[in-house]
């Protein structure tokens, strides 16, 4: 595995947040330029910032563009032809200059770069989306303070899909602050209730995932997301969690494909971080480890935790008894949704809790491996299965 490329030095988590984009992006617009005669990439705070090159390659909508370039000439090979989009909004004077530059490099794609702030422009955007248009809508805030009610309209469109990038390690910060404007602000971005009481009594080990999960609930309130998922994105050199990308969909295929871009991205964001880690010991630019020559690390023990509480959360969901055996189809997305699996490794655990009878099922077939959409099941319950409360897992506190 190579290092990042040179002009991701020193901001190697927008090196993280990039990858995971890209990896997401590339199997949902191949996925949705199939089945819409239009799609809309919208971003919020477009920049761009800290660009180093002439293509804007190490941007958010670069990656974005490229890839719904891709898609459409793929898909236009195959006789279906897409309309491409993309609403690019900028506040700042400096980097709404180079964002005029964008649509001659891209003339592909209609693209329309707007000027002012995102909350303001919210009706200016929903006037330039069309009812048909399946529209990504990619939320990275320069600070954190955005309002989520003034931003509803966009949250609720039909066919709408989100990745908002949480500023967890600000946010977290604020929240302790008894200051009336910094409160006012916080309340503002996470609208549901309980939650400053929750954290009240919560271990400090358990604060990240209510912030989070406070968050969460919050889109699928306003926006009516079905499944809201996240991964962490950490500092490159101590295990500080600085922001958290926020998945928001309301189709199971979308959260399947985001879980294993997150396996991906995870697997790369370890590697990285050694390789930054060890440069900074040694004071010199030094190879990274193959995955396979990793040392175990925070990777291997959030996975396995993540694991057990996707286990856990499992056998809480189905039933007790074959007479309310639960269809996978049902299940698995809401497992998918809060714990960061992969929907290829809950099938294979399902299969193993199987086999040692912890589950049960009455149309497995012979040779059915693995569990389909339409497999019940159910608690063996002559093995008196605890189903404990759900706990918290992360990469750090």
């Amino acid at each position: 595995m190579a290092n990042p490329p040179e002009n991701y030095k020193g901001r190697e988590q927008a090196y993280i947040k990039h990858y995971l984009l890209r990896n997401y992006f590339s199997r949902l617009i191949h996925k949705v330029a199939g089945a819409f005669q239009e799609f809309t990439y919208v971003d919020g705070f477009s920049g761009p910032w800290q660009s180093s090159s002439d293509t804007f390659s190490d941007t958010s909508f670069g990656i974005a563009l490229e890839e719904m370039r891709k898609a459409k000439q793929a898909w236009a090979n195959h006789g279906h032809h897409i309309r491409m989009r993309a609403l690019l909004v900028e506040k700042n004077a400096q980097a709404f200059a180079k964002l005029t530059e964008v649509p001659e490099r891209y003339p592909d794609i209609e693209i329309t770069p707007l000027r002012g702030d995102f909350v303001t422009l919210v009706p200016a955007l929903m006037n330039s989306l069309s009812f048909s248009t399946f529209t990504f809508l990619f939320i990275d805030p320069k600070g954190w303070g955005i309002n989520t009610s003034e931003i509803v309209p966009l949250l609720r469109r039909p066919n709408t899909e989100i990745l908002f990038n949480f500023m967890f390690d600000f946010i977290n910060r604020a929240i302790s602050m008894n200051d009336s404007n910094i409160v006012s602000k916080v309340n503002n971005l996470i609208t549901t209730t309980s939650w400053r009481e929750r954290l009240l009594s919560a271990p400090s080990e358990e604060r990240r995932s209510i912030i989070l999960e406070a968050f969460a609930q919050t889109l699928r309130d306003v926006g009516g997301y079905s499944f809201v998922a996240e991964t962490p994105i950490l500092r490159p050199s101590i295990d500080r969690h600085i922001y958290s990308l926020v998945y928001a969909t309301r189709h199971r295929a979308g959260v399947k494909e985001f879980r294993d871009a997150q396996q991906k991205t995870i697997e790369e964001q370890e590697i990285v971080r050694d390789g930054v880690k060890m440069e900074s010991r040694s004071g010199s630019q030094t190879e990274l480890f193959s995955s396979a020559e990793m040392k175990p690390s925070a990777i291997a023990a959030f996975i396995e935790r993540e694991a057990e509480l996707a286990e856990q959360m499992l056998l809480a969901l189905i039933g007790s008894s074959a007479t309310d055996a639960t269809a996978y189809g049902e299940i698995w997305p809401q497992v998918l949704s809060r714990r960061a699996i992969t929907h290829a490794e809950l099938n294979k655990l399902v299969a193993k809790l199987r086999r040692s009878k912890t589950i049960l099922s009455d149309h497995w077939m012979p040779r059915q491996r693995v569990p389909t959409n339409a497999s019940l099941l159910y608690r063996n319950p002559d093995m008196n299965v605890k189903t404990p409360a759900q706990e918290n897992s992360s990469y750090t506190n």
